[in-house]
């Protein structure tokens, strides 16, 4: 089973994308420590993009899943769920029937069940996706449909770790399949992945990576032209990859790095030049995740 490395500071990416005689205008996540307000860059360049963009080392990246899964959405059906949102990425036309050069693999599932990345490097890691069923965990953020947070390198913008978790406690109506919708898992996950890959909320209100989600709708199953820009840009077609290797970074770990065992000590320190933060599917709180639309009443 392979594994791979991560560094995670969870922002969501803008995409906006044209076909190839159009100007493009996608954003992505960044890293920019100084800055309040959201870490992005966009092309072309917005009056408040900040930093520098957020890059994965290796073109062969993995996930897992936290084994429980939920009691809305079995773990074969979030299985099946995340493969194909992560497919779909995977998949985007980039022009000449060629494709973004990544590739994502499943690892399996996990036992660990937080949100985290080990610093520590006598511990491994894993880019873990669960659901919170029980309670969310983020104060005044309940209409935030699911989070990605991204662990990565302050200095060099690396990514080392990308977790994601879904709100199954504040929304009680998660479904899959194509009938009786209510809220598209894959339509979250989506978009969700989206932010994995290093991409940031787009503007248009149409695109997969937009801030809200409308419930009872699949429409964010299926990438935009902005989309496609946005994934095409931070994985380009043929590019060369520095390594290509799924080990997490510290290597890889099913437990939580409070439950792993240590068989020898380390005497080094922490290193500082590492940073996370939280975005999902709507932006609240300094967290950007995706969020529920509300619905209007119609007189």
């Amino acid at each position: 089973m392979k594994r791979r490395s991560k560094a995670a500071a969870a922002i969501v990416g803008v995409g906006l994308l044209a076909a190839p005689a159009v100007a493009q205008a996608y954003c992505r996540t960044a890293n920019c420590p100084s800055h309040d307000g959201a870490w992005q860059v966009c092309v072309p360049a917005e009056t408040d993009d900040c930093g520098t963009m957020l890059w994965w080392k290796s073109r062969c990246l993995g996930f897992t899943l936290q084994k429980d899964a939920s009691s809305q959405v079995n773990l074969a059906e979030a299985e099946k769920t995340f493969k194909a949102a992560f497919d779909t990425w995977m998949t985007a036309d980039c022009g000449g029937g060629k494709h973004p050069s990544v590739t994502i693999d499943y690892q399996g599932p996990v036992e660990c069940d937080k949100q985290e990345y080990n610093k520590d490097k006598t511990k491994g890691n894993a880019n873990v996706f669960m659901f919170r069923d029980d309670s969310w965990p983020y104060e005044g953020t309940a209409n935030i449909l699911a989070l990605t947070t991204v662990t990565y390198n302050l200095d060099t913008s690396e990514i080392y770790d990308a977790d994601m978790e879904i709100n199954s406690a504040d929304i009680k109506d998660f479904t899959v399949g194509d009938s009786n919708v209510k809220y598209d898992l894959l339509s979250v996950v989506t978009h969700e992945t989206g932010h994995y890959l290093g991409l940031a909320h787009s503007h248009d209100v149409s695109a997969t990576m937009y801030t809200d989600y409308k419930a009872m709708t699949t429409t964010l199953r299926d990438l935009t032209d902005d989309d496609t820009a946005a994934i095409c840009a931070a994985f380009p077609p043929d590019s060369p990859s520095a390594t290509c290797d799924d080990e997490p970074r510290h290597g890889f770990a099913e437990l939580c790095g409070v439950d792993q065992t240590v068989e020898k000590g380390c005497s080094c320190s922490v290193p500082s030049g590492e940073g996370s933060a939280a975005y999902g599917l709507v932006g609240l709180l300094g967290l950007l995740g995706l969020r529920r639309r509300r619905s209007q009443r119609r007189s």
